[in-house]
């Protein structure tokens, strides 16, 4: 990658947060860096049905669970949500729960409120849809795309307050402290306990989506194809 970025003549960043680490990594770059964010696919929205079997309220997690994801939080938070009163279940999306995260999961006396689902695209979408909120527990993110998919299916959500994370979620996005169980305890039932608050960021949350579009990806781009090729 350094010898790339060494000879080529535009680096593009999916994030400021991304150019940051770069400069950092890799010290000052000859080539023009510029930052152009993901967008999310289109067909995630709030007026997908509710997928059968599924819970009238429920947490929603999506994607990889290793390292700096800090899946390890949530079995925590859950139980302290448990003591609190709040018994809400926690889908799960992605590869099977491995036998550490199960033995986890059980020292913290939450193994019946985490269910593990394979879902396909379309079955996902129906999940972003009609869930309390999603919760992405990661220390670190290059871009996020769950959360914005799941802003654009009308849900709140819970992220920590580092690295891409507020480039994405912006005033929207609900923040608790990186690596801290009981900070994201306790913004988890913020949203949960305050339907106003609940409803507000469902509407804000499909408005704030609609910052990030494929095709604005795509023209901004282009646009800069463009630009180092006429320069």
């Amino acid at each position: 990658k350094l010898r790339y970025v060494q000879e080529c003549d535009l680096v593009v960043c999916i994030s400021e947060s991304t150019r940051r680490d770069l400069e950092t990594i890799f010290g000052p770059v000859s080539g023009e860096v510029r930052v152009i964010p993901l967008g999310v696919q289109p067909g995630f929205s709030p007026n997908h049905p509710p997928l059968p079997g599924l819970p009238s309220e429920y947490l929603l997690y999506v994607g990889a669970r290793r390292g700096y994801k800090d899946f390890s939080l949530l079995p925590v938070a859950l139980q302290e949500l448990r003591e609190q009163g709040l018994d809400v279940p926690l889908v799960v999306v992605g590869k099977p729960l491995t036998d550490q995260e199960r033995a986890q999961i059980a020292s913290h006396g939450v193994t019946g409120c985490i269910a593990h689902l394979a879902l396909d695209d379309a079955q996902l979408k129906q999940a972003y849809a009609h869930c309390s909120l999603l919760v992405q527990t990661s220390s670190y993110e290059g871009f996020g795309l769950p959360p914005l998919e799941a802003m654009a299916s009308g849900a709140p959500v819970v992220v920590a307050h580092a690295s891409s994370m507020p480039e994405v979620g912006g005033t929207v996005a609900q923040y608790f402290e990186a690596g801290n169980p009981e900070s994201l305890a306790e913004t988890i039932s913020s949203v949960l306990t305050s339907e106003g608050l609940s409803d507000d960021l469902r509407r804000r949350g499909i408005d704030r989506a609609r910052e990030f579009t494929i095709r604005t990806m795509a023209e901004r781009t282009a646009a800069a194809y463009r630009d180092v090729l006429d320069s």
